[in-house]
């Protein structure tokens, strides 16, 4: 288990439940540091074709840039974040959603969660949403 989360004073921590990798530190508003979000999830898949692990964040809300449909990949093996560009159909961002990494199938599937809706405020969802994060395909 992977635990993904800000620090009081604005550092991002990940780091293994049991420690097996070094905790990682990223400073507040550092280059290559993820978006700052709450209410999102965080599965850990294996690229098939690099043979290493990553931690892929699904969607979230942010105090500066409200609910994200962004997916962002920490990389265990370069130790490096990314908001990647994904395709696909045209998912709408949510928070407090729930995800799941299905090993069979090889896809995160999200589910739920509050969504923007017009006029100003959230909706609750039962939307369901796959994504492959090797083709990084909606």
């Amino acid at each position: 288990m992977w635990l993904f989360t800000e620090t009081s004073d604005g550092s991002i921590v990940v780091c293994s439940k049991k420690m097996l990798a070094a905790t990682m530190v990223h400073t507040k508003n550092a280059a290559g540091s993820p978006l700052k979000v709450i209410g999102h999830t965080a599965n850990v898949v294996m690229d098939n074709a690099k043979r290493n692990e990553k931690m892929v964040v699904i969607f979230g809300y942010s105090t500066e840039y409200g609910v994200l449909n962004a997916v962002q990949e920490f990389n265990f093996g370069t130790r490096q974040w990314r908001v990647v560009k994904t395709r696909g159909y045209p998912v709408t961002g949510s928070y407090g959603h729930s995800s799941s990494w299905d090993p069979l199938s090889r896809k995160i599937y999200v589910v739920g969660g509050y969504q923007s809706a017009e006029p100003a405020g959230h909706q609750l969802t039962n939307t369901l949403y796959s994504y492959d994060p090797a083709s990084r395909t909606w």
